[in-house]
């Protein structure tokens, strides 16, 4: 989460100044889609310094692009 510029992710361990936007970041998610995937990690979410839950909501939503990534690496016809 902390490649997020702080003005989408105040809320990490290590804000850095200059960091991708929200846009760019689910569209490089998205952009993975395709590819084989085996587990996702999103991390450094930091609770007492997100005053306004705008990380934990950008974190759900990257959970949940990379769960759809997950599910477009299933074989077809396999279920869930």
């Amino acid at each position: 989460m902390d490649v997020f510029d702080p003005s989408a992710a105040p809320g990490v361990v290590t804000p850095s100044w200059g960091g991708i936007t929200v846009r760019e970041g689910l569209s490089i998610l998205r952009g993975l889609r395709g590819l084989g995937f085996a587990a996702f990690d999103v991390n450094t979410v930091s609770p007492p310094h997100d005053h306004a839950g705008l990380t934990g909501a950008l974190a759900a939503q990257v959970a949940m692009e990379c769960v759809f990534l997950l599910d477009a690496c299933r074989p077809a016809g396999r279920p869930g």
